[in-house]
């Protein structure tokens, strides 16, 4: 099950910034709250040209921007251009971050991470149930999905717009699934963006 476009219209009307960051991530990334709440600053490079752009024959410039990580999940890595809208939603938990130790980009208001080691992230379970309850009190018929339908909603909108026959490959490569390939374990160490 996915959000359709008129529901992804209605949460966004209805959100805070921060729940409208969340979103952007979500759907620039195919991130579930996992993917958000563990990801990194380091893992983020704003207006930086890719670092292996002549090595892989990329056209890419300075006013690029990318997630690069391993899933901490599957230990695949994956790298994520990033769209206007999820750039702008980074620049914005970046200047709303509160001063903390902590490397992760999503923390609570006291600067905390929202995933604790061995336990289940609710924080942004919970902030997506107050956005839909919101939405719910002026649209009776609104769909109650989780957030990690999200994650679902992009890959489903990379594997339509891949080809029939590349779809389910180039989904799988966006949501980084499958086995890691040898060599992927390495700590990443990419020159810093704006970040």
């Amino acid at each position: 099950m996915t959000y359709k476009l008129p529901e992804l219209v209605m949460l966004w009307t209805y959100g805070t910034p921060w729940e409208r960051c969340l979103m952007s991530l979500a759907l620039a990334t195919g991130f579930g709250q996992a993917e958000v709440a563990t990801l990194r600053r380091d893992e983020i490079l704003l207006h930086t040209k890719h670092p292996e752009a002549e090595a892989l024959h990329l056209n890419s410039t300075h006013d690029d921007s990318w997630i690069m990580r391993i899933r901490n999940k599957t230990t695949v890595y994956g790298e994520w251009w990033l769209m206007p809208m999820a750039i702008r939603a980074i620049e914005w938990l970046v200047s709303h971050r509160p001063a903390s130790e902590e490397p992760f980009i999503v923390l609570t208001k006291l600067g905390k991470r929202l995933k604790v080691e061995g336990k289940r992230n609710t924080r942004i379970a919970n902030a997506w149930k107050r956005l839909t309850a919101r939405v719910l009190q002026d649209h009776h018929e609104f769909r109650q999905l989780s957030f990690n339908k999200l994650r679902k909603t992009s890959a489903n909108w990379i594997r339509q717009n891949a080809g029939q026959n590349d779809g389910d490959y180039v989904a799988d490569l966006f949501l980084s699934h499958g086995e890691p390939v040898e060599g992927d374990q390495r700590q990443l160490h990419f020159p810093t963006g704006d970040n």
